[in-house]
């Protein structure tokens, strides 16, 4: 399955996650590669909240 995003929109939310300290990006030549930080897997995990980061869903029974 493909998802259809542009790119100027991903550019967007990758350095909004940047900027709040989430993940660290480097350039690779025409690659950006993205890691995800403490702070970032604390969010991903939901043991963090932020406003604008749909939490993770609980595991199902």
């Amino acid at each position: 399955m493909g998802l259809a995003v542009p790119a100027r929109q991903l550019e967007t939310m990758f350095d909004r996650l940047d900027n709040e300290g989430l993940t660290r990006s480097q350039r690779i030549e025409t690659t950006r590669v993205i890691e995800m930080t403490r702070e970032g897997k604390e969010v991903a995990s939901g043991i963090t909240r932020l406003d604008w980061v749909e939490p993770p869903e609980p595991p199902a029974l």
